[in-house]
């Protein structure tokens, strides 16, 4: 059977720059998406995963409208799933079952709990070395792995830098975000309800390398000045 530090020395080797431990029942509760399921009874430990975004093209949404559907990737998103695959089958043969998250969640909860960051004024977390700029996923395993403590130093303090940056207010008040407002929800899949204020401020602040790509609003990340 591995250990926790065995499983962090793999997900260091896969290159994820974050990992962290946290018990199944301390994240089984925090529901973010009632369409998917409950965390099951056999996981035990949740192993927090976390890329940290070095370059802003990791950041970027791929998309294209087909006559079927709008297909779109996120490039964080391959590369944090492609990992944690494959920390999955390190488990498994090791003789641990282990899926890749795909359950009612807070990965932010999660993040906390497993010691990786505190949630910030901005709602992202923010880890002590990279600041806002990481992106999470999480693996179930029913490994008895030993429990990281959870992160609890208050990392903003005073600061509101991203309070008072954002362009359209979204950060309503502190650890409140008005999602709809944030111009980050307008690359697919792009919610309902979007005012078309937010759709016009994209249009001076969104990047675009490609056709089909385009890099949203990193304004309260780059002004935080935690981790630089």
């Amino acid at each position: 059977m591995t250990s926790s530090n065995q499983v962090k020395l793999k997900a260091k080797d896969l290159g994820l720059h974050l990992v962290g431990i946290t018990k199944a029942e301390n994240v089984r509760e925090t529901y973010v998406d009632q369409r998917s399921p409950s965390v099951p009874s056999w996981v035990d430990s949740v192993i927090v995963l976390g890329l940290h975004l070095w370059d802003e093209l990791m950041d970027a949404n791929i998309n294209r409208e087909t006559p079927q559907e709008v297909e779109y990737f996120e490039v964080y998103e391959e590369i944090l799933q492609n990992r944690a695959r494959m920390l999955c089958e390190y488990l498994r043969e090791e003789g641990s079952r282990a899926e890749v998250n795909q359950y009612q969640i807070s990965l932010k909860k999660a993040a906390e709990q497993s010691g990786l960051g505190i949630y910030g004024k901005s709602g992202l977390i923010l880890n002590p070395v990279f600041g806002a700029d990481v992106r999470l996923t999480a693996v179930m395993t029913d490994a008895r792995l030993e429990a990281d403590k959870p992160f609890d130093k208050d990392l903003c303090g005073a600061c509101e830098a991203c309070i008072r940056a954002c362009p359209l207010q979204a950060i309503v008040a502190p650890f409140m975000v008005d999602r709809l407002r944030c111009i980050n929800a307008i690359p697919p899949p792009t919610p309902k309800g979007i005012p078309q204020e937010t759709y016009k401020a994209a249009e001076k602040i969104m990047k675009y390398p490609s056709r089909h790509s385009v890099i949203g609003c990193n304004i309260c990340v780059d002004v935080c000045p935690i981790g630089k």
